[in-house]
């Protein structure tokens, strides 16, 4: 009977190890671990895992023989790893997060920024977050074994991300200050909520406790910011009982000092937090949160305005729809004063808003309906429709003058309405000659005679000396701009011109269509011509002086002398030759001459 075969494993095979991994490429030694597995029969492949430590024992164990997968298919990221791997792999990953720090600290380091020469230099502080957001989403997964298992360094998130920002403020001079904070992101977030959440839960805390240590670390720190998506996030997949005992704790520490700040603020994640809990907990606290803080947030005020509505309170609603209407005036108007039937909303708003906040202030002028309906105020029900409506016709001159001609309103808020749509639409264009337009289609004593007699006054009077920053400029831009869309002669003859004086895609309106429409019905015969010959006779003084430069860089100055060129040569020539000598020594103004093609 052949002698039983035994795997030795002593000093020296060990040194072989040490020297092969020094020696071979990971390549090399791949091909050379595949080459004698496949070489040893199952029984010395067992006893050489007799010999290793258990854990590196079962990793490869799964590796030689892994598991079958379930219908078929391999499951994303089951691949096996000892605990070995983890360890060194988050060791690995600590070491990246030092080498960002250091390099944050460092005074010439790659987070120093300097936009242009002249500029102050400044701390990128959202690059170097973004770069320990890189490092923080390889660790997220380890972060349960690492704790569980005490790979080091174990001090936990908290603790590492207020050393990095203590270490860059400390060693950046004064100058390089970082003013704006730290914002961390999502992953961050997580990693550094969930490594305090495991601590916590090891020393026996509850989840208030939880929330009141991060709450100190936050207050402590003072710089630094959670992702708020990420914190509501983390925070609302507690277990139930303990997202109950974080809103009773708040609920019962909402007027300490080191509450009531975040409380209070409509912008903190732990209002919004506390709000979240409050909204299934107790609706009535919730609502009432929610009419307190309408002043930071005018939103805020519709779920109050909405549920008092649904109980038919209707003078209460009406009070929370003031207050509301009262926080949205304020920033948009300073806190003047409104009402429906004076001026219309949308061009207060309008200003300010966005998109999405549209939708918000047509609802609230729904609700606002709603409760003067409900009071019996049938002549504001009418004017509040007709101001909810305009924010979907606004620069639909059709609908807005056929609207303000025939609602069934009174004659004096019809006027008033009318007033404040075409005064906006006057001032949102610096064009009075709108004004005048509007006025006459409005007005049927009015009309046509009485438009070209204030146009015809207007282009007699118009200056000799106009600047780019006269309001007639823009005037005569807008005018020019229609005329040459309603002839469609457009840019023939004048291409320069038209591209560098009349600026199109600036005066592309949503409106644009109603506006040439109204214009051509009403238009002077010949008018065009008139104003080309104004733009020619009067061009040169609009002509940039080269004396004013930004950056050296001339070429306005070489675009609008083209446009001399092309629509008086004359008087082009004689600016060319007054510059040779005037700015003969501006050599990027020649250069940016020569680009166009000029002489």
């Amino acid at each position: 009977m052949a002698k039983k075969k035994t795997v030795k494993s002593d000093y020296s095979t060990a040194r072989v190890g040490d020297a092969l991994f020094k020696a071979l490429t990971q390549q090399e030694i791949v091909h050379l671990l595949d080459v004698l597995l496949k070489a040893l029969s199952p029984e010395l492949r067992a006893q050489v895992l007799t010999q290793l430590e258990p854990d590196t024992r079962q990793t490869v164990a799964q590796i030689l023989s892994p598991p079958k997968p379930l219908g078929g298919r391999k499951v994303a990221g089951a691949e096996p790893v000892s605990t070995a791997k983890l360890r060194q792999t988050w060791s690995g990953l600590w070491n990246e997060w030092d080498k960002i720090v250091e390099e944050a600290a460092q005074e010439k380091g790659k987070y120093i920024n300097q936009e242009a020469s002249w500029e102050a230099p400044y701390f990128n502080a959202t690059m170097f977050v973004e770069n320990l957001e890189k490092v923080a989403k390889k660790m997220c997964p380890l972060i349960r074994i690492a704790f569980q298992d005490g790979f080091s360094p174990n001090a936990g998130f908290a603790q590492a991300v207020q050393n990095a920002t203590e270490d860059v403020s400390d060693e950046l001079p004064e100058w390089l200050e970082v003013t704006d904070g730290f914002y961390l992101d999502a992953t961050l977030t997580t990693c550094l909520l969930e490594w305090e959440w495991l601590k916590g839960q090891k020393e026996g805390e509850d989840g208030f406790a939880f929330a009141q240590c991060i709450l100190d670390w936050e207050n402590e720190v003072g710089n630094v910011g959670l992702d708020d998506d990420a914190f509501l996030g983390f925070f609302t997949q507690l277990p139930e009982a303990d997202q109950e005992l974080v809103y009773q704790g708040m609920t019962e520490s909402k007027e300490m000092t080191d509450w009531s700040n975040h409380l209070k603020n409509t912008y903190s994640h732990w209002h919004a937090l506390y709000m979240y809990y409050a909204e299934s907990r107790a609706p009535e606290e919730y609502l009432d949160n929610l009419l307190a803080t309408v002043s930071q947030h005018w939103q805020n005020g519709l779920p109050v305005v909405e549920s008092l509505l649904n109980q038919k309170d209707y003078e209460r609603g009406l009070q929370a729809i003031g207050q509301t209407l009262e926080a949205l005036l304020q920033h948009h108007r300073g806190g003047q004063s409104w009402t429906p039937d004076t001026a219309l909303l949308f061009p207060i708003v309008s200003g300010h808003y966005h998109n999405d906040n549209s939708a918000d202030v047509k609802t609230l002028l729904h609700h606002y309906q709603q409760a003067v309906d409900g009071l019996g105020q049938s002549q504001q029900v009418e004017v509040l429709e007709i101001q909810r409506a305009v924010f979907d016709h606004f620069f639909d001159w059709e609908w807005m003058l056929k609207t303000f001609g025939e609602a069934s309103v009174s004659k004096k808020v019809r006027l008033a309405l009318f007033q404040s749509w075409r005064d906006y639409i006057a001032r949102k264009y610096d064009s009075w000659w709108l004004e005048w337009l509007i006025e006459s289609h409005f007005d049927i004593k009015k009309g046509s005679p009485w438009f070209q007699k204030k146009i015809d006054q207007w282009l007699v009077q118009l200056p000799n000396e106009m600047r780019l920053s006269d309001a007639n400029f823009g005037c005569l831009r807008l005018l020019t701009w229609d005329l040459m869309e309603i002839s469609g002669r457009r840019k023939d003859p004048y291409d320069a011109f038209f591209k560098v004086v009349i600026e199109p895609q600036k005066l592309t309106t949503p409106d644009g269509k109603f506006r040439q429409k109204y214009l051509d019905a009403y238009v002077p015969a010949g008018i065009l011509d008139r104003v080309m010959r104004y733009w020619k006779e009067h061009l040169q003084i609009l002509v940039p002086n080269p004396q004013h430069v930004h950056k050296a860089d001339y070429t306005e100055h070489a675009q609008w002398m083209a446009v001399l060129k092309e629509m008086a040569p004359i008087s082009y020539r004689a600016l060319l030759k007054e510059w040779r000598v005037t700015h003969e020594r501006r050599k990027n103004l020649w250069q940016a001459m020569e680009m166009m093609g000029l002489e």
